[in-house]
């Protein structure tokens, strides 16, 4: 190696490895720039000024902390993507097995609430409306449900009548105070020989107090020579009683025997079927009988129904509300 006395390098040492023993002159401008430095932390080289070996050793140093802080901080990435992915983990299950039965149980809570508010509301309503109807519903104190037939068995009287089309029209009469559901009329044929031979069964839904039920039988034996009633209860119901003051039918047409009726329910029910009965006179006879059916009659409304007398020789009819059928509650 040759000597240069004008580096002042190589007045401490005759030879250098690298920059070991660069001293830093302060009086070097750090600012000046150099466009074409490179690594030389490794390079025995003896030629260049200390400016120039200073500015080398700066920006060797500056490239190793670069590469040092860009692998710490992709590690420091890494690391921060892990705790993100545990954190969510974290949180998912922290939201499944205490936050969500949580609001299940807050959730159910209202619901709770709101029914009971929505059925204090309609029962308010249905008080209400039943307050406001009051002035065409009489009093059902004195009506009420039988729930031993056999006490009021001998109130109940039966008649019957043969009509000139050959139909037997049976009269069934409530005598007592008492509105009674679900009793079954049998009529039961006897033959010469006092045996029977034909029996015959007849619904009334609502036998209504101190009042009467009437209906035909079409299928009479030819062959009798007598017939009995009798009036069983083979079933109990649980259906509303209604006050038969409390439904209204009034004729409003009446054309070749065509006859138009009106029906108006006072009551607080709907009435599900409401039987009407027609009777046609010629004189004081019995000429002709028939019933007719109006169903879904709502509470303080009317509906309409038409019926055919068939026998036209009538000088005079009579109408009456029948029998009434409600659904069981």
């Amino acid at each position: 190696m040759r000597d240069n006395n004008n580096d002042p390098i190589q007045e401490n040492k005759k030879f250098r490895f690298g920059l070991d023993d660069l001293i830093k002159d302060d009086s070097i401008n750090s600012m000046d720039d150099y466009s074409d430095l490179h690594d030389c932390s490794n390079d025995l080289s003896d030629r260049g000024s200390i400016k120039e070996e200073y500015e080398h050793a700066r920006f060797a140093e500056n490239k190793r902390k670069n590469s040092y802080n860009y692998s710490y901080n992709q590690g420091k990435k890494q690391i921060v993507l892990i705790d993100k992915k545990r954190k969510f983990v974290i949180y998912l299950l922290v939201f499944f097995f205490f936050i969500l039965p949580i609001l299940q149980s807050v959730l159910g809570f209202v619901i709770t609430i709101a029914d009971g508010m929505i059925s204090e509301n309609m029962k308010d309503y249905e008080e209400s409306y039943i307050d406001s109807n009051i002035e065409i519903s009489n009093d059902y104190s004195n009506e009420n449900l039988v729930s031993d037939l056999e006490t009021q068995r001998e109130n109940i009287v039966v008649s019957s009548k043969m009509l000139p089309n050959k139909e037997l029209l049976i009269e069934t009469q409530n005598a007592s105070n008492y509105t009674m559901l679900d009793i079954r009329l049998q009529i039961i044929f006897y033959d010469g020989a006092d045996k029977p031979i034909y029996i015959s069964d007849m619904n009334i839904s609502t036998l209504f107090a101190n009042q009467k039920n009437m209906q035909t039988l079409y299928d009479v034996p030819e062959n009798f020579e007598r017939y009995d009633f009798l009036i069983t209860q083979p079933f109990k119901t649980n259906r509303a009683i209604i006050n038969y003051n409390d439904v209204d039918v009034n004729m409003i047409g009446e054309a070749n025997s065509n006859l138009t009726f009106e029906v108006t329910n006072n009551t607080n029910e709907t009435l599900n079927d409401v039987e009407v009965a027609i009777l046609g006179y010629k004189g004081d006879e019995l000429v002709a009988f028939e019933t007719r059916s109006v169903w879904e009659i709502k509470p303080g409304k009317s509906k309409e129904g038409n019926i055919y007398l068939y026998n036209k020789d009538c000088d005079r009819i009579e109408y009456f509300v029948n029998d009434i059928y409600n659904y069981e509650k």
